[in-house]
């Protein structure tokens, strides 16, 4: 946030984008369950909570079209994108939905995964939620003239046929 603040303070004209997170993840981390009967979808945390999801190869672009064409509305503006907000139970069930492989949401320690970046970034989510628990700026994406990607969107357009694994 130190970055976003000295952007801001510049004398240049300037709107901060911040992604959601990415659907995409999911199609490296997707894996199939040791019994090999359903696609496991893992989390560091609760698999029931929400986080604001973006595809980030979808709904970057047309939102920051619509910041550069509304640039005098946008100047000084932090622009959080999200299609909206989603579980990992939720994106499991859309998995299912479209594709028709069953799918089980389940929750990993943080210690699971090797990278002491990754490891710090997930603990804290668990402390505190990006974009503070507040879809007000799905406000915004009723503004922009584009269908943001739902969690069944994503997986339609991304024709997942299971994890290679």
């Amino acid at each position: 946030y130190k970055i976003q603040e000295y952007l801001l303070a510049l004398p240049i004209d300037s709107a901060i984008v911040q992604m959601g997170m990415y659907y995409q993840n999911y199609l490296q981390s997707a894996a199939w369950s040791e019994s090999g009967d359903a696609v496991v979808i893992a989390f560091p945390g609760d698999v029931n909570r929400k986080h604001p999801y973006a595809d980030v190869n979808r709904d970057l672009g047309p939102y920051v079209k619509f910041i550069i064409d509304n640039r005098q509305q946008s100047k000084g503006k932090i622009f959080p994108v999200s299609s909206g907000y989603y579980s990992t139970t939720d994106i499991a069930n859309a998995l299912t939905k479209v594709t028709g492989l069953p799918a089980v949401a389940v929750e990993l320690p943080t210690d699971a995964y090797g990278d002491k970046v990754l490891q710090d970034m997930f603990e804290l989510l668990k402390t505190c939620n990006i974009f503070a628990d507040s879809p007000d700026h799905l406000d915004t994406n009723k503004k922009v003239p584009f269908e943001f990607t739902t969690p069944e969107t994503f997986w339609e357009t991304s024709k997942f046929k299971g994890p290679s694994n």
